[in-house]
């Protein structure tokens, strides 16, 4: 998978792999809305696909960083600290305390 995401990797494969997350993140998405209702969202002038795109992109990021790495963490590991980044944002990743909720 290094050589197809890499510095010299294919962009057909890396545009491929943001769609499939893509259309996971919108299946993650219809389920939430069924279990929660209808979404109101904050901020209404901001694209509704806005989101879902740059979390594929920050996934597909996250996973050519790892390749690259040389698998030095495990693919938990690297789970935990996307989870973290998406759901917590980018201070919190970096460690400010204030950052996080509660």
């Amino acid at each position: 998978y290094r050589s197809m995401l890499g510095k010299n990797g294919s962009s057909w494969f890396a545009a491929r792999l943001r769609e499939h997350i893509i259309g996971i993140m919108c299946q993650f998405e219809q389920q939430w809305e069924q279990q929660m209702g209808p979404r109101h969202r904050p901020e209404p002038s901001i694209p509704p696909d806005m989101p879902v795109m740059q979390l594929a992109h920050a996934l597909t990021g996250t996973i050519v960083w790892w390749l690259e790495s040389e698998k030095r963490y495990s693919p938990r590991q690297i789970a935990t600290w996307f989870y973290r980044s998406a759901f917590y944002g980018y201070l919190a990743t970096l460690g400010y305390a204030s950052a996080l909720p509660g």
